[in-house]
């Protein structure tokens, strides 16, 4: 979703801001900013939600994989030690 938004604050932008637009076109310019303003600020919403996330699942300590697949761990870390 943070993609997404981000793509569209960059689109509500170059419409703003690159377009010359006439008067009767100031609809044009008034979705652009809307675009732009709710594209940045999802944008940044999702971003601090994914931040939150990595810091919740990394603040445990224990990864989920460890402990529920022990051996198939094992296996992927000893193929990945030997494979170089």
């Amino acid at each position: 979703f943070a993609g997404t938004a981000g793509v569209m604050s960059v689109v509500g932008y170059i419409v703003v801001y690159r377009f010359p637009l006439r008067e009767c076109q100031e609809w044009i310019l008034i979705i652009g900013m809307i675009f732009n303003t709710f594209g940045s600020i999802a944008s940044t919403i999702a971003k601090f939600y994914m931040a939150l996330h990595r810091f919740l699942v990394l603040r445990n300590g224990q990864l989920l994989e460890v402990t529920q697949f022990p051996p198939l761990f094992s296996r992927l870390s000893l193929f990945a030690k030997y494979a170089n």
